[in-house]
């Protein structure tokens, strides 16, 4: 109706309640997890040591609850036209929400789901040294960065992969910062 951002508050629309369920799933599969790493360590002396790896995570069948926003808004993008109507996701979207004839929603189902699978590569740099205070004790300074190199979602088979870095603002994916860096000193 033309109502957008700032504005939404106004569409007369807005404040009707919804029935909406979230359920169990009889169908789900078990969580399938393939998951490996490679590093190395040098340590130089026993005070100080450097450590990389390189993790990789492929996870299949995934469980997942479903979002009631995210499916709202991708049942909307299937019936405007930027999502293929056909694709396994829009099928699934337009399944769960229910509308009458005047076309207003009547009800949501958010069941839980398998994720078909979600890919993460990443490389961890630690570096750590240790301090002697003599008869005070000893101090331990560690740091440490992690990169996400990609983290991709494939929801429902068929479906092209989120490229879950790209999009950070997404509500159901993009909760991790691409880069983090961690320090402690004890």
């Amino acid at each position: 109706q033309g109502y957008t951002g700032s504005n939404i508050g106004d569409c007369p629309d807005a404040d009707i309640p919804v029935f909406g369920a979230t359920t169990g799933n009889t169908s789900l599969q078990p969580i399938n997890a393939n998951v490996s790493s490679i590093g190395a360590v040098w340590s130089p002396t026993n005070r100080i040591s450097i450590s990389m790896d390189y993790l990789h995570w492929n996870i299949s069948n995934e469980v997942n609850a479903q979002s009631a926003d995210q499916l709202l808004r991708t049942e909307n993008q299937c019936r405007q036209g930027s999502l293929d109507i056909n694709s396994p996701t829009c099928v699934a979207a337009l399944a769960q929400v229910v509308r009458n004839g005047q076309d207003s929603i009547v009800s949501i189902s958010t069941p839980k789901i398998n994720v078909s699978n979600e890919t993460v590569n990443a490389f961890v740099a630690e570096g750590r040294y240790g301090v002697s205070l003599g008869e005070y004790g000893s101090l331990d300074l560690r740091a440490a960065w992690t990169d996400m190199l990609t983290h991709t979602i494939r929801v429902y088979p068929g479906d092209p992969a989120v490229d879950v870095l790209a999009d950070p603002t997404d509500p159901n994916h993009g909760t991790d910062f691409k880069s983090k860096i961690n320090g402690s000193v004890t």
